[in-house]
């Protein structure tokens, strides 16, 4: 995958977590991982914040879980939209380090909630507060075409959010990514494909 000008890419080979038995204190992100999600961008600035981007169509009971995880969340649809489409919207979760949730986003299973390999999800860096870049995301949840018709992005799915780092017009990627300092996209092959964005020489805006 070729990097543009304004991002650099990395492919990160990852050994996902098991259920981790008799393991204590049990780790949240497998070993050599830790710092890219939760560590500083480019070794510089202050520590962005960590965000999960979920596809809710691929989470069984999205919603009631991360009630129970009493971590900050939003869903991208608001008004009796959400009613109909919460199920299978994206929905914006700030990440912890030591939460348990965190764990099972790289938990390898057949469990519902071991969440690796499945496409539910992609990892977001940025130096916002969540409800900033839940209106940011709000913007392009619908997309309308030349003959004037709406339709949903699906910018939630890795391979959608891979097309957009890499492959949209420089405008487009830049409206995107403005408030973004990495974007962490896995895949079903247990890598990690990480985009490092910098905009005029500074990561993200």
């Amino acid at each position: 995958m070729d990097p543009t000008d304004d991002v650099r890419y990395d492919r990160i080979e990852v050994r996902p977590l098991d259920r981790q038995f008799g393991v204590h204190p049990a780790l949240s992100v497998p070993a050599g991982v830790s710092e890219i999600v939760f560590g500083q961008v480019n070794g510089t600035g202050a520590t962005p914040f960590t965000y999960a981007l979920f596809d809710a169509a691929r989470v069984d009971g999205l919603s009631e879980r991360l009630v129970a995880a009493a971590t900050p969340h939003d869903c991208l649809v608001r008004g009796r939209s959400r009613e109909g489409l919460g199920a299978v919207s994206p929905w914006l979760v700030q990440l912890r380090a030591d939460s348990r949730l965190c764990r099972d986003l790289f938990t390898a299973g057949t469990a519902p909630w071991e969440l690796w390999g499945r496409e539910a999800y992609i990892l977001m860096r940025s130096h916002d507060e969540l409800a900033t870049l839940v209106e940011h995301l709000r913007h392009f949840t619908k997309l309308r075409d030349s003959k004037g018709q709406w339709h949903f992005f699906r910018f939630q799915e890795p391979l959608v959010m891979r097309t957009i780092v890499m492959g949209l017009p420089d405008d487009a990627r830049r409206s995107f990514l403005a408030p973004f300092q990495r974007m962490i996209v896995p895949d079903r092959s247990d890598i990690l494909h990480v985009f490092d964005i910098s905009f005029n020489g500074s990561a993200g805006q």
